[in-house]
């Protein structure tokens, strides 16, 4: 039975890096639905695969601003099919990466080989307040989307935080906690069946430490030496 929350009390990243003490927290990711069915398939691509859908719940303080959310995730079940990402859920894929593009870039990995492989396959993702992207990397090598010679695309750079539920610009809404709508992460095919069965749980998602901007160090470390120098004063 898959698991169906992640209580991860993981820290996002805020608009304002000094005020730490208010930053949202990531509280659950939970499984919607489980193996659905793709509701349209894009041109060059063909039915018979599946996705697994989720929602985030962030916990924080109303009126707080989110600037983004990064995630990472693999999964299993792949095998040769090729990735796609409905984030949010409205039954349009906004990112498809066409795997007959990674055997060629990544020559460690064949997905026609060996289905339990795609364990190497990490999909980096990242939700922001005025966009999102993507990548998907293949034993550590990212891999670069062709969509000349491949059927891939990429429109995930107008959805943004307040598409899956966040406030104007990113803000945690009155009552200080945020469901997203249902993000699709799962397999189409090029051609012939589609023989990816998603099989991702709570579990297949982490979250990258933020670092702060270099602005924003800057700002923490005149905080920190005006601190010294009082302190040095008195």
């Amino acid at each position: 039975m898959k698991s169906k929350l992640l209580h991860a009390g993981l820290l996002l990243s805020a608009s304002c890096f000094v005020n730490l003490a208010s930053a949202g927290m990531l509280t659950s990711i939970d499984l919607i639905t489980d193996n659905g069915s793709w509701p349209v398939m894009p041109s060059g691509f063909v039915d018979g695969s599946a996705y697994d859908g989720f929602t985030l719940t962030v916990e924080g303080t109303a009126g707080e601003v989110m600037s983004d959310i990064h995630l990472e995730f693999n999964f299993s079940g792949l095998f040769d099919d090729s990735l796609a990402i409905d984030l949010n859920g409205d039954g349009t894929i906004d990112y498809a990466l066409d795997f007959y593009n990674i055997h060629a870039q990544s020559p460690g990995y064949n997905p026609w080989s060996d289905s339990s492989d795609v364990a190497n396959t990490v999909t980096s993702l990242t939700i922001g307040a005025t966009g999102s992207s993507a990548t998907v990397s293949i034993y550590g090598t990212e891999i670069i989307q062709d969509s000349v010679a491949y059927d891939s695309f990429d429109n995930l750079a107008a959805i943004t935080l307040q598409d899956l539920g966040f406030g104007a610009g990113g803000t945690i809404l009155d009552g200080g906690t945020v469901t997203t709508s249902e993000m699709r992460f799962g397999y189409i095919n090029t051609a012939g069946p589609g023989g990816g069965v998603p099989e991702i749980t709570s579990a297949s998602f982490s979250q990258p430490v933020d670092v702060p901007e270099p602005s924003s160090l800057a700002i923490l470390a005149l905080a920190m030496t005006g601190f010294a120098a009082r302190r040095l004063k008195k």
